[in-house]
């Protein structure tokens, strides 16, 4: 990874080593690590979840980390003044939260254009005071720092979407060296099943994953939920919610939804629920997928393709092209590697 590397000592994982690695790309500048999760990996192969947010969406941090309960790698876009706006939201969430899974698990990193971000790096714990608790001024469950006009909106700038998406799993490489670790890239308003971190690492463990040449995407299946119904606990509510109640649809499913259906649904939805708490896999998949197709998926780190950074959330394509030695589709790519779902 290219970059010039300041070592102011963020605190994290309460060494205070690990390093803010700066970058520029795109036009853009990069920190890496400005606040890196507290608790370390220990053994095993992990996976982490992945994603982005700006300063109206930093909030869903806290469900998602909840739900998830493991390490997530989180890039911020927070160009001109949402710089301040977007540490102060963090500073609430890592510390006045109702919950320490944000301090112990996530990692934060910063995107900006250049020339729009701050005029120094400091440390995470020697971020500049205001005088005023963050814990009452930047309450992020009141909404005062969410639903506003945010500096990108004000300048007309693009979201770079996938670039902040490509940070995120890079930020994992920086604090993991091995080949059988795992991402999870997702949105920051998705929330995945309980426990799933764990979940998996368990899965993994069971599985023989030695042969390096062995190509394995774990599909996953994607809901959405009536606003306001509680969260399904698990799949057997999940499925009576979709069955009976109609509070649960499958993803985008009166829009765009043929995107994000994985083969064999049917197979996934009437195969019951383990009595244990471990996941289980359907059979593998093989054959090419047609046309545009946007999976969720678990993937090995080591043949997770880039997303292509030219593209931006103002392109509504962002997700089909991904970035290795050429542009090819989402699809034909994740087709040519072995293809497993997830039933929990």
């Amino acid at each position: 990874m290219n970059g010039k590397v300041f070592r102011p000592g963020n605190g994290s994982k309460g060494d205070g080593k690990d390093p803010i690695i700066l970058q520029e790309r795109l036009n853009h500048t990069i920190f890496f690590n400005f606040k890196a999760r507290a608790k370390a990996f220990i053994g095993g192969p992990h996976v982490t979840l992945t994603t982005i947010a700006d300063t109206n969406f930093l909030h869903h941090i806290v469900p998602m980390v909840q739900r998830w309960n493991g390490p997530i790698s989180l890039c911020v876009f927070a160009p001109g003044d949402h710089f301040d706006l977007a540490v102060r939201q963090i500073q609430w969430l890592v510390s006045c939260s109702n919950t320490s899974l944000v301090h112990d698990w996530v990692s934060f990193h910063f995107v900006f254009p250049k020339a729009l971000g701050p005029n120094k790096i400091f440390k995470w714990n020697n971020i500049p005071e205001k005088g005023e608790d963050p814990c009452f001024a930047y309450d992020v469950r009141k909404g005062e720092t969410t639903n506003i006009v945010t500096y990108k909106q004000r300048s007309a700038l693009v979201f770079p979407i996938n670039l902040l998406r490509n940070i995120a799993m890079e930020g994992v490489a920086l604090e993991l060296f091995g080949s059988n670790q795992f991402v999870f890239p997702c949105d920051i308003e998705m929330i995945p099943s309980p426990n799933l971190a764990t979940k998996f690492e368990a899965l993994i463990e069971r599985m023989d994953l030695s042969d390096r040449e062995q190509r394995v995407a774990f599909l996953l299946p994607e809901f959405e939920i009536k606003a306001g119904e509680a969260l399904p606990a698990n799949k057997t509510t999940l499925l009576h919610e979709m069955r009976r109640t109609k509070n649960v649809v499958m993803f985008h499913q009166k829009t765009t939804g043929m995107l994000h259906v994985i083969p064999s649904m049917m197979d996934w939805i009437g195969t019951p629920e383990r009595d244990d708490s471990n996941l289980e896999l359907l059979p593998k998949l093989e054959g090419p997928i047609p046309g545009r197709w946007e999976p969720l998926f678990i993937i090995r780190q080591d043949i997770m393709p880039h997303f292509d950074e030219r593209l931006t959330w103002e392109t509504k394509s962002d997700k089909v092209l991904l970035a290795n030695d050429k542009d090819v589709l989402l699809g034909n790519s994740i087709s040519n590697i072995e293809q497993r779902i997830l039933n929990s």
